[in-house]
C-alpha cells in the first residue's frame, strides 16, 4: 500500500506576546519560499487583540487558532493544534518560538530527514549575543553545548529535543501520549522518545536564531524554570 504524503505544520505558540513581535514573526515566515502549513496558536489574549492577530494572519496568509481555555502549558497548546486540525500519523510538526528565526535553508535541512527519523533537532545560535556580556556568555555556552550534542548524536544516535526549531513526527508523538503537558515539554518528550527507542537526529547545519536573556533577572527566571522542570522530569521517570 502506498504511504500517504507527509504534511509539515509549522506551529508557533503565542502567549501574551506583544503585537509587534507577532507581526514581525508573521512577516518573516510569510517571506519563506516554502509550502509549510503555518499555524499560530494563541493563549491569554482578549477578543480585540485576537481579532487584530487574525487580521494579520489573513494579511500574510497564515492560520490563527485561539484556545478559549488554556491548559497544559505549551505542550497543551501544541496538542490542541494536533487534535483541532486532525493531523495524521504521517505528518510532522515543526515548533518555533515567536521570537526565534529560521531561514529557508534551515527548513530545507530539517525536512531532509522527514520519514527517516522521529525527530530532528536544530543548532541554536544566540542572535542577540551583542546585547550584553551575559548574552555573549550564553552564546559561548551554546557553542560548547552543541559540540556536545553533535558528539552525542554521532555516538548513540539520540539527542535531547529542543523546544524551538525541532521537527517532530506526529505519529511518534501520538505513540508516547502526545506532547507532555508540563513545565518542560521538550525535555520530557526527549525522555519519552529515549525510553521508547524512538530516533532523534541532530543536524548541525540547521541553524535557528534564538534570543537569550540579556539581564540577570531574566536569566535567573529562565534557569529556575529549567531547574524546576528538569527536577519534575527526573522524579517522574527515574524515581
Amino acid at each position: 500500500m502506498k504511504k500517504n504524503k507527509s504534511n509539515i505544520f509549522l506551529v508557533i505558540p503565542v502567549k501574551s506576546e506583544p503585537l509587534d513581535l507577532v507581526e514581525t514573526s508573521m512577516k518573516r515566515l510569510a517571506s519563506l519560499k516554502t509550502r509549510l502549513n503555518v499555524i499560530y496558536i494563541l493563549d491569554n489574549y482578549d477578543n480585540e487583540t485576537i481579532n487584530i492577530i487574525r487580521a494579520l494572519g489573513n494579511k500574510y496568509g497564515l492560520k490563527v487558532i485561539h484556545r478559549e481555555k488554556p491548559s497544559g502549558y505549551k505542550g497543551g497548546a501544541l496538542n490542541h493544534v494536533i487534535k483541532r486540525i486532525e493531523m495524521s500519523n504521517n505528518d510532522y510538526m515543526l515548533v518555533l518560538d515567536v521570537d526565534s528565526v529560521l531561514s529557508q535553508e534551515t527548513v530545507n535541512e530539517l525536512t531532509k530527514y522527514v520519514d527517516s527519523t522521529n525527530a530532528v533537532v536544530p543548532h541554536w545560535v544566540a542572535s542577540n549575543r551583542d546585547d550584553s556580556s551575559l548574552a555573549r556568555g550564553q552564546w559561548i555556552g551554546y557553542l560548547l553545548f552543541f559540540k556536545v550534542l553533535k558528539a552525542l548524536n554521532n555516538l548513540i544516535g539520540w539527542v535531547p529535543i529542543l523546544g524551538s526549531g525541532s521537527l517532530v513526527s506526529v505519529g511518534a508523538l501520538k505513540s508516547v501520549g502526545y506532547w507532555p503537558e508540563d513545565v518542560l515539554e521538550d525535555v520530557e518528550l526527549g525522555v519519552r522518545f529515549f525510553i521508547n527507542d524512538l530516533k532523534v537526529t541532530y543536524v548541525d547545519d540547521a541553524i535557528v536564531n534564538v534570543e537569550v536573556p540579556v539581564n540577570y533577572t531574566g536569566f535567573l527566571r529562565q534557569q529556575l524554570r529549567w531547574s524546576f522542570g528538569v527536577g519534575r522530569v527526573i522524579r517522574k521517570y527515574f524515581f
